[in-house]
Parts: C-alpha cells; sequence; structure tokens
C-alpha cells in the first residue's frame, strides 16, 4: 500500500479535528475541551491565528486522513544580525 503524507494549512472547518488532536493525550486532556460544540475562545484565537502572517497553523493528512498538527510562530530576533526563527507549538 502506498502512503502519501502531505501537509496544508488548517481551515476553520479543522478546527474541531485540530482540538481533538491536541487533546488526545493524557495533559491535552486536562487542558482542552475536546466537545461537540467549540468553546468561541477556540475559534477566536483560530482567526488571531489565521490573519497573522507570523503564526502557520499545519494539518498534516496521510492518505486524506488528519494525522497530525502543529502551529509555528516566526519570530523576529535582533541576533544572528537581525535574523528570524520558528517556534514550533501543539504538535
Amino acid at each position: 500500500m502506498e502512503h502519501e503524507l502531505t501537509f496544508r494549512l488548517a481551515t476553520k472547518d479543522d478546527l474541531p479535528d485540530i482540538i481533538d488532536m491536541l487533546a488526545d493525550d493524557k495533559l491535552g486532556a486536562a487542558r482542552e475541551k475536546s466537545l461537540e460544540a467549540l468553546s468561541l475562545n477556540y475559534s477566536k484565537a483560530f482567526e488571531i491565528i489565521s490573519a497573522d502572517p507570523n503564526h502557520e497553523l499545519t494539518i498534516a493528512e496521510l492518505n486524506g486522513n488528519k494525522v497530525a498538527t502543529f502551529h509555528l510562530t516566526f519570530i523576529q530576533y535582533l541576533t544572528h544580525h537581525g535574523g528570524r526563527r520558528a517556534q514550533i507549538e501543539a504538535v
């Protein structure tokens, strides 16, 4: 069987699946609320992340099934001659 792993930017429609993934471990289950009706806080946060060019919320799909997510934040620094770095969260 051939496996195809793809990455794409998340859309608002992905939000329930992202919250389910974030809540799918001991730590995440204690802080996230994976419910049918998502909290407005998640929707507001998604809108802020999506509108900011320094953030990328990504979905990984394996054979068309959502299997992972991560959030990149690009940070401007003065070090390294004004270089930029990326911080990865919500893996």
